[in-house]
């Protein structure tokens, strides 16, 4: 299983989940994996000393970065995980835009097309999708409270759509314990 890169995500926001981290990624390195590890990139998640400056800039472009590179990817989807979620939503849209490209290349070769055709037909996909245009807003109405929320006084809600793409990119499996992880890791599967 070496050379395998590997990236490990989840919560990091306390003690407690960075124990857990820490644990896991004991359990992975003794298998021989070349690990990321966000809560070890000091850079981005040195809570108590980061650079603030362009700070959400570079968590966004070194983990996308790691994501990307990455062979085997472990997400811890606790709702108090904000940025795994995120990521989860990353790798559910790669997912998808890969199934669409893979889909749209076996038609036209279906078709009998020349490659440079079917190349143009690949790009121009590429294209639509990195050209969309995206607005993000978020309409929960907490968000005006402006009343100081610290402490055990910060409102919370779960969200089922984290199950559901989790269910979507682990064929209904959903999540997984973390024995089956490492079993599975350890079958090389």
């Amino acid at each position: 299983m070496t050379n395998k890169k590997l990236y490990l995500g989840g919560d990091i926001l306390t003690y407690g989940a960075q124990l857990q981290r820490s644990k896991e990624k004991e359990e992975l390195l003794k298998l021989g994996l070349d690990l990321y590890v966000p809560q070890d990139n000091d850079d981005i998640n040195d809570k108590a000393n980061a650079d603030q400056e362009n700070l959400a800039e570079r968590i966004v472009y070194q983990d996308t970065k790691a994501l990307l590179e990455s062979d085997i990817i472990i997400l811890d989807a606790h709702e108090n995980g904000k940025g795994s979620l995120v990521e989860l939503g990353q790798l559910s849209g790669m997912k998808d835009l890969s199934n669409k490209t893979l889909n749209l290349i076996d038609d036209l070769i279906e078709l009998d097309l020349p490659s440079d055709r079917i190349l143009n037909e690949v790009l121009k996909l590429m294209l639509e999708t990195y050209n969309k245009e995206i607005y993000i807003h978020n309409t929960d109405i907490r968000r005006e409270n402006s009343q100081p929320q610290i402490g055990d006084r910060r409102e919370y809600a779960p969200n089922q759509y984290v199950y559901g793409t989790a269910l979507k990119l682990t064929n209904n499996k959903g999540f997984y314990e973390w024995h089956e992880i490492i079993d599975n890791l350890k079958e090389g599967k």
